[in-house]
């Protein structure tokens, strides 16, 4: 797994001048900043689409629905449900058929592996929520950087993030730490497996 260190190191090397930055123009460089920022709106929406369960009613879906039967199959309301399937299909995260009366949403199963998925995997999609999380505190972590500001923000100050890690820490737990590491130490599975 990447640290934010490599992540940090990969961001320098892609925009040394070696990697052609040299030819960077005003407008080039206005619309990758232009496509951070609606990549920020599209991570919130995928927020919304993990915790309100609606990847997992649209990965098991046999053939592509409506708003009002996605909406009907999550328990949700149906004009909120219509207008996050707009964003998703308009970020081409979710794919939309158009040849009946009423538009109909489907997820191609590929995409279903990585939107709705188990795991280790989790914790991609579960990344979109900690964004949510950091965005909460946008205005207290803006005070640290003034000089007669506060020196840090407690982990108290982030709202859900006890809940959060125990939400992707089970599906992790189960798929590196049992399955794959305690397998490596020759006999400890059936010791553990015995009872007393």
């Amino acid at each position: 797994m990447s640290t934010m260190g490599d992540v940090d190191q990969q961001a320098a090397a892609s925009t040394s001048p070696a990697n052609g930055q040299n030819d960077e123009t005003k407008e080039i460089f206005a619309k990758k900043i232009s496509e951070t920022i609606t990549s920020g709106f599209v991570t919130l929406s995928l927020a919304i689409g993990r915790r309100t369960g609606l990847f997992d009613v649209l990965a098991r879906q046999q053939e592509p629905r409506t708003s009002h039967e996605i909406a009907a199959a999550a328990g949700l309301k149906e004009r909120y449900v219509r207008e996050w399937l707009g964003s998703m299909v308009t970020s081409r995260i979710i794919e939309v058929d158009t040849t009946s009366d009423s538009p109909r949403y489907f997820i191609p199963p590929h995409r279903a592996a990585v939107l709705a998925p188990s795991g280790a995997e989790i914790l991609r999609m579960a990344f979109s929520e900690r964004v949510v999380h950091l965005a909460k505190v946008t205005d207290d972590m803006v005070e640290c950087f003034k000089e007669d500001g506060p020196p840090g923000l407690p982990s108290s100050a982030y709202p859900d993030f006890q809940g959060w890690c125990q939400n992707v820490k089970g599906p992790m737990l189960d798929s590196t730490f049992i399955d794959n590491f305690l397998p490596t130490v020759p006999g400890l599975v059936e010791k553990l497996g015995k009872k007393n």
